[in-house]
């Protein structure tokens, strides 16, 4: 961001900014895969082996072979680890989470490729993480729940998620932009990026869920947006829009997620 900008008196950079302020709430919260976050679920490369698997070949078994063993469940981490998340925080932010659903964290966290930082934020969900995941994994049914958008619709499925077409309008202005998204059903994470072959109208737009449990009936999101317009409008100026607008779309997507992927 701020790549080559002259000095602007303050009143050219609201007016710059109002018709983009649009842009950024749309974007900021379809905005990132490749974020910063850490990945859920890290295994412990350091666990001794149990005893069968070093003995030697020639030992005759003690019991008879059993069974195979089933396939590994997700890792405990990206499960059951909300509250354990959530007791890194400040206890003011954790009150004010669990009473508005919703809080977004002080301060832009973690590198963005494109300098400055990831704006963060919780959204406690009254569903299952499992029921969570999967709604917010339908990435073509943001328009349910985003007013903002004109037109949703995903071009190409792939492998490990989907490349979606966004389309929106800024005052008489159609803007259309393409994001790939990266779904891992077993760390429970989506992750999206602007897609690379297609000519977007912005820089940059990365983001990420990432869906912990808190209970059989509750789970609680942890989002990541980082969104560059180019060199319309400084950074400073583009994070505070963002975090203006950020609130009232998480929301909405919060209400659409507990109504079970119903209209709110």
């Amino acid at each position: 961001m701020g790549r080559g900008l002259n000095p602007v008196e303050p009143a050219s950079l609201i007016r710059c900014a109002r018709p983009l302020a649009s842009l950024l709430a749309a974007v900021a919260f379809a905005a990132a895969p490749g974020s910063a976050a850490p990945e859920a679920g890290a295994t412990n490369a350091g666990a001794t082996p149990p005893v069968a698997a070093i003995a030697p070949a020639s030992l005759p078994a003690p019991h008879a072979p059993e069974a195979p063993a089933p396939a590994p469940a997700p890792p405990e981490s990206a499960r059951e680890s909300g509250w354990a998340l959530l007791r890194a925080e400040p206890p003011e932010l954790v009150a004010a989470l669990l009473e508005e659903k919703i809080a977004l964290l002080d301060g832009p966290r973690g590198p963005h490729k494109h300098g400055g930082g990831m704006s963060h934020a919780y959204v406690i969900f009254e569903q299952p993480a499992a029921r969570a995941f999967e709604l917010l994994a339908e990435t073509a049914r943001q328009g349910e729940y985003r007013e903002e958008i004109d037109r949703l619709a995903t071009v190409a499925t792939l492998p490990d998620g989907s490349i979606d077409e966004h389309a929106i309008r800024i005052l008489f202005v159609e803007m259309v932009y393409r994001l790939r998204y990266h779904v891992d059903p077993v760390a429970r994470r989506i992750a999206w990026q602007l897609d690379a072959t297609f000519d977007n109208p912005v820089s940059s737009i990365d983001g990420f869920w990432e869906i912990y449990e808190l209970g059989p009936s509750r789970s609680l999101g942890r989002f990541g947006t980082a969104v560059d317009v180019g060199d319309a409008l400084p950074a400073w100026l583009e994070e505070a829009v963002t975090r203006k607008n950020l609130p009232n779309t998480l929301d909405g997507c919060r209400r659409w997620v507990d109504a079970g992927g119903e209209a709110p």
